[in-house]
């Protein structure tokens, strides 16, 4: 008995020692591909712009949103895709994708403009806003 009983464990354990000491085939790495072969390459660029708002009323603003904000790009109006406040530096942080320039390093001309409604007009007084005026455009 204690033989067949060696006998089974020896026929249960050597398969499964043989199977774990067979190699596992190593995934195929994926192939690069070059922008040249397809065709084409997509290069998108976010431009970051950073502002102060100041009224002559209450001084740096400091709760306004991104619906307050309008962005010019060399007189275009573009979309913000993102919007932060730092409230250490008093800064606004915008940022936009610009459309249809050419990478010839030429400086791009921002506004940057602040809407109100009527009633936070009163309350801020006068606005006005002042950081970057401009870009070059990446050209790495």
């Amino acid at each position: 008995m204690k033989h067949l009983f060696g006998l089974i464990l020896w026929l249960f354990f050597i398969p499964i020692a043989i199977s774990a000491q067979q190699p596992v085939a190593s995934p195929t790495p994926p192939t690069p591909v070059d922008e040249e072969e397809i065709g084409c390459g997509l290069r998108t660029e976010l431009v970051v712009i950073n502002v102060w708002v100041m009224s002559s009323k209450k001084g740096f603003l400091r709760n306004l949103t991104y619906k307050n904000f309008e962005i010019y790009d060399e007189k275009t109006r573009r979309e913000v895709e993102f919007f932060s406040f730092d409230g250490q530096s008093n800064q606004y942080i915008i940022a936009f994708y610009p459309e249809d320039y050419a990478l010839d390093n030429k400086w791009r001309e921002v506004k940057v403009k602040v809407k109100l409604s009527a009633e936070e007009k009163k309350e801020f007084g006068k606005t006005s806003v002042s950081g970057q005026t401009g870009y070059y455009p990446n050209q790495n």
